[in-house]
């Protein structure tokens, strides 16, 4: 009886094990989402004009993304001035909402050796999130240019490259 229960031991624990042993596989897909990246072009500069200054107080002039400026302070427009507009960008992209960074400011008087002028306060319009339906959407910006009084300033044209950034959100 001892050998028929050692055989039995010997053939039936092996074949036991091996049909206890299971194997389960499973697949998965890869998938990405492609998109069409954002493109930017530059329709008009940022243009201030030209602008006189009082000898003794210094002011600003805003342009807004449409063109239109206003004056404080010592800042003046000629009575003939040259044309002034807002910066205007085209962007093109997907049907996504797309954020626009913008700098603070952009003219480093150390940079260019002045003392008193700086470009900043931008603003834009549409607003800075806007949602574009596959399709391309013309973007105005505007600045404030901030000017010492002019006994500090020589005559000259300043022009200063600003970028902006697009992104989708």
């Amino acid at each position: 009886m001892n050998k028929y229960l050692l055989l039995f031991i010997l053939f039936f624990f092996p074949v036991a094990y091996s049909f206890s042993q299971q194997v389960a596989s499973a697949t998965s897909g890869a998938k990405a989402g492609i998109t069409t990246p954002v493109v930017v072009s530059k329709s008009a500069d940022l243009v201030f004009g030209t602008i006189s200054v009082s000898m003794t107080n210094g002011g600003t002039i805003i342009i807004n993304p449409d063109g239109t400026r206003t004056t404080s302070g010592g800042v003046h427009i000629p009575t003939f001035p040259p044309a002034s507009s807002g910066a205007s960008f085209t962007v093109a992209s997907q049907d996504y909402t797309y954020y626009i960074s913008l700098p603070t400011t952009v003219l480093d008087p150390k940079e260019y050796d002045l003392k008193v002028m700086d470009i900043g306060h931008f603003v834009t319009n549409p607003v800075i999130n806007e949602t574009v339906n596959s399709g391309t959407k013309t973007i105005g910006i505007g600045a404030t240019l901030t000017v010492g009084p002019a006994k500090s300033i020589a005559s000259e044209e300043v022009v200063v490259p600003f970028p902006i950034i697009v992104t989708y959100n």
